[in-house]
């Protein structure tokens, strides 16, 4: 297991929580049930995936971004956060950043750190790998865990967006081996108490 940490410098390369994804114009924005655009949540470097995975091989040209569902309007979020899941999805970066979502969070680059904290499912810290805390094994759908973030940290880090899981705890899921550009490379998936 390792925790995730706040990096002294910008490594936004490599892992970065909020900020605009490099996402090129020929790749989708993603949107949510209603069509609203989804919020960019994470971007992470493919040597980052394969640095902190056994189980996820992601080819070392592609970034992977991960986008979740947040509505301005509290009332809609709750119901959002709890019924739809954000989505990942790989890409060859593009040279500018892109972001449609009306209300982006603020960039923060991200590392990993090893811990000697005793790990277990009642472990509710953001943390890469490990033993996941509350999801359930019929939730991933062929997919490997690989991280989860708590929103305990994400309300520290982005007080003007509180509230992006509505309480509770988001997992990304990622497909064994992503390959290709544009490819859905897996989900987020959102989990309340």
């Amino acid at each position: 297991m390792r925790k995730i940490t706040l990096l002294p410098t910008s490594k936004k390369h490599e892992a970065f929580l909020g900020g605009s994804p490099r996402l090129p114009q020929n790749i989708a924005w993603p949107h949510d049930s209603q069509g609203a655009p989804l919020m960019h949540l994470i971007s992470l470097s493919a040597s980052f995936v394969n640095h902190n995975s056994r189980d996820i091989s992601v080819n070392n040209e592609l970034t992977i971004s991960v986008f979740t569902p947040f509505d301005i309007n509290p009332l809609n979020h709750i119901d959002k956060a709890m019924n739809e899941d954000g989505v990942a999805i790989a890409y060859l970066a593009a040279t500018t950043e892109r972001n449609e979502h009306p209300s982006p969070l603020k960039a923060m680059p991200i590392g990993a750190q090893e811990t000697d904290e005793q790990d277990s499912s009642a472990n509710g810290i953001s943390k890469i790998g490990g033993i996941p805390c509350w999801i359930q094994d019929d939730e991933s759908n062929g997919l490997f865990y690989f991280m989860q973030i708590d929103e305990y940290d994400l309300d520290t880090l982005f007080p003007d967006h509180r509230g992006l899981f509505a309480g509770g705890m988001g997992y990304l899921l990622l497909a064994p081996n992503i390959s290709a550009n544009g490819f859905e490379a897996g989900r987020l998936k959102i989990q309340t108490s």
